[in-house]
């Protein structure tokens, strides 16, 4: 675990790694060998991607699916639906 994340979390908002719990410092070796920035997951992600970013878009894809859906039930097509169905479930 240690050589995979190196002793660090990765915030995919912002792309900043943290310290894992339990972690005083960033793992820079383990059994001898150099540990990449972030650990193997991290140094294997940048490769996959192909850049140095790791920030992600999953928190804004996140927001805008619970926004819309909150928007969503606010409207009365929406409404009628839940309704009809509610109905049809009693």
């Amino acid at each position: 675990m240690a050589a995979l994340t190196a002793g660090q979390l990765l915030d995919g908002d912002t792309g900043e790694s943290r310290l894992a719990a339990g972690y005083d410092s960033p793992v820079k070796r383990v059994r001898g060998k150099a540990v990449p920035p972030g650990g193997c997951a991290q140094e294997a992600e940048r490769k996959l991607l192909g850049r140095d970013d790791l920030r992600s878009e999953a928190g804004v894809v996140s927001r805008i699916n619970t926004e819309s859906f909150s928007s969503s039930m606010s409207t009365p097509a929406v409404k009628a639906v839940f309704a009809k169905w509610s109905s049809c479930m009693k």
